[in-house]
């Protein structure tokens, strides 16, 4: 699509280019539209991870977190955010035990909403803010009943 410009690169922890056995890395993946009718504007997921020391394997890689930013243009969600971090380095191959995540978003009006909460084996809790300001929490079981409420 014309006007369109899409990036994947990878930055190690320092910011530059060379990749080192069992350093922390970013694979980035960049898009921007600079069409004026696209709703939008530009996306950009930053996933951390480690390598390991075998490069040409994925079996000691380790996932760190997640990051998503995306603006956009002619809608009511006008900038959103997502983060996910687990509490530990995730092996390859495995599923996250613990850890936060986060999202918010800003609307045209300029009010924003966030989600922010926490997951462990026993379940994960949320707080939820509205664009009213209002506060919510919840916590939830592994199987998704509600546990409490305020």
């Amino acid at each position: 699509m014309g006007g369109h410009t899409d990036s994947v690169y990878f930055k190690n922890k320092v910011g530059g280019f060379n990749i080192t056995p069992s350093d922390t890395m970013h694979l980035f993946l960049h898009t921007t539209s600079s069409v004026a009718t696209d709703t939008l504007a530009s996306l950009l997921v930053d996933i951390a991870f480690n390598p390991g020391d075998t490069l040409n394997s994925h079996t000691d890689d380790h996932f760190y977190s997640l990051h998503i930013v995306s603006q956009k243009r002619r809608v009511f969600e006008r900038d959103g955010e997502f983060t996910f971090t687990p509490s530990q380095p995730v092996p390859y191959g495995q599923k996250p035990q613990s850890g936060t995540f986060s999202a918010s978003v800003t609307f045209s009006n300029d009010k924003t909403a966030t989600l922010v909460g926490s997951f462990s084996p026993t379940g994960y809790q949320a707080t939820y803010t509205g664009p009213d300001g209002v506060t919510k929490t919840i916590q939830y079981s592994t199987t998704g009943v509600v546990v409490s409420e305020n």
